[in-house]
């Protein structure tokens, strides 16, 4: 119901994304009640609260490129990555089991999640 409303607006797009976005979040937040009642787990929901804000603060500088062209596209991404990484060391949502698993994948992976990870959390024997 929010294309139609913001076709003539010329927002047609934006109203596209933020309507999968919020049916996306829907989804998640359904599938996430659903499991907590069937299986007794902890879900990380600091984590996903802080991945969530980061992403949707990044989203917020991209706006002004309103245009659908790829030269609009290609500086819209680039701030977004930009904006989302600063964000995320700002946050730091991961944790030392984050490091660790992400070493076992690979080395470089774990040494550079070891970035977002608070200085209090950070075991020195993880990757080095």
């Amino acid at each position: 119901t929010l294309v139609p409303l913001a076709k003539p607006y010329g927002y047609e797009l934006y109203a596209v994304a933020f309507a999968m976005g919020l049916g996306s979040i829907l989804t998640s937040a359904l599938g996430f009640s659903a499991v907590k009642r069937i299986y007794s787990i902890k879900f990380p929901t600091i984590y996903t609260f802080k991945i969530l804000l980061a992403s949707t603060i990044a989203t917020l500088p991209t706006i002004p490129f309103h245009s659908v062209k790829i030269l609009s596209l290609v500086p819209a991404t680039f701030v977004f990555l930009i904006v989302f990484l600063v964000l995320l060391w700002a946050l730091k949502p991961f944790n030392d089991e984050d490091v660790e698993m992400a070493g076992k994948i690979s080395r470089r992976l774990g040494n550079i999640i070891k970035i977002f990870v608070p200085r209090s959390l950070i075991s020195t024997t993880l990757i080095d």
